[in-house]
């Protein structure tokens, strides 16, 4: 079995350098099996998390963003279309704000994967109030596709195809990986953590997935039933030096809490620290065109929640003037105007001042001026 990790280089020229013959591999056993855990719905999963973890010696919290949903590629560019056809993909986004004492840091992981959860492409961006960093990966017919540019001098410009043996995975896709273990082991080979604050690399190992009980659990978006599935390299490495726990729910699957893995910089230099992510709230919408309420009841997510709200209604004002229409608060999403259920009569405690009350049952329910 493949198992050591091996270091296809990081030039520091930006020139392309040609592949060469990409290499068979072993097939993943993932291969021509649909992903099936996602509903064909055309809704999205949209699932909101506390994340703890150090940073720079100190425990701080952050929160993060994952959502998943069913969408089209161009199968040349592998960019999201519109026009119609297209390949079917599924995309994952992991959004994720961590506090510091000057600025927030902010990394936002967009992978694309097939049907089968082949990767296609995943783009990391990550920034500072004083600048940014971009990496990109794409599968191609010739090779993996590698881009990375830093916003400082120390970090080497990359931009290159390799020949990585097929069959492989992303560290990144592991929110979907795991829900294909629940029930039984699998082994798979991963492209180690990626982060935009370095280099694009193609380092290759093998890890195990297992389920590993069930147990119940309690987060500020509820009390789920859960299993567990660990994750475990076979050969640990720097990156990926211990296993993983994701805690999902029994039916929809969905990640309840997971331990894992925060790859990155610190001091300029590469490192990697555990992080707790844990569930605060979980829905399936069309986030696209509907207003997404606050996380918890703590005070900055409905400050946030009410400034969103007011910003929903300037933005479908605006957007009636421009088309020289009528403007009606029934042109807003059905949330602004009813209970969680759908109800459109309902009044509960709205206060005409925007934002959102508690209903009797403790759920958010967004106030129309």
């Amino acid at each position: 079995m493949f198992v050591l990790a091996v270091l296809l280089g990081c030039p520091t020229s930006s020139q392309p350098i040609a592949a060469e013959t990409v290499p068979e591999g072993p097939p993943s056993p993932l291969a021509d099996q649909p992903f099936e855990a996602l509903p064909r719905d055309g809704l999205a999963e949209v699932a909101r998390y506390r994340f703890a973890r150090s940073h720079y010696g100190v425990d701080v919290e952050g929160r993060a963003t994952l959502l998943v949903v069913r969408e089209s590629l161009d199968e040349v560019s592998l960019l999201k279309t519109n026009q119609g056809g297209g390949a079917p993909a599924i995309k994952l986004m992991l959004m994720k704000t961590l506090p510091s004492m000057n600025w927030d840091h902010r990394d936002n992981f967009a992978l694309y994967s097939a049907e089968d959860l082949k990767p296609l492409k995943l783009a990391i961006t990550a920034e500072e109030w004083c600048g940014n960093n971009f990496l990109e990966w794409r599968d191609t017919p010739q090779g993996a596709q590698r881009i990375g540019r830093p916003y400082t001098d120390d970090t080497s410009v990359v931009t290159d195809t390799v020949p990585i043996a097929t069959g492989y995975h992303l560290y990144e896709q592991l929110p979907l990986l795991v829900r294909a273990a629940t029930t039984a082991p699998l082994e798979l080979r991963l492209v180690g953590p990626q982060t935009a604050y370095l280099p694009p690399h193609a380092d290759l190992l093998d890890v195990t997935l297992a389920p590993a009980g069930t147990e119940r659990l309690t987060t500020p978006a509820g009390t789920f039933e859960t299993v567990r599935v660990d994750v475990t390299p076979q050969a640990p490495t720097f990156a990926f030096p211990s296993p993983e726990s994701y805690w999902l729910d029994k039916d929809q699957r969905f990640v309840v809490k997971a331990e894992r893995h925060e790859y990155g910089t610190e001091f300029g230099k590469p490192h990697v620290t555990t992080a707790t992510y844990t569930l605060l709230d979980h829905e399936r919408s069309a986030y696209w065109s509907s207003a997404v309420g606050p996380a918890t009841a703590e005070l900055s997510d409905r400050v946030r929640a009410t400034s969103s709200s007011a910003m929903q209604i300037a933005l479908q004002k605006a957007t009636a003037d421009r088309r020289g229409s009528m403007f009606s608060l029934d042109n807003l999403p059905a949330e602004y105007l009813s209970d969680p259920a759908g109800n459109r009569n309902f009044s509960g405690a709205q206060d005409g001042k925007g934002g959102w009350t508690v209903d009797a049952a403790g759920r958010f329910v967004p106030n129309v001026p």
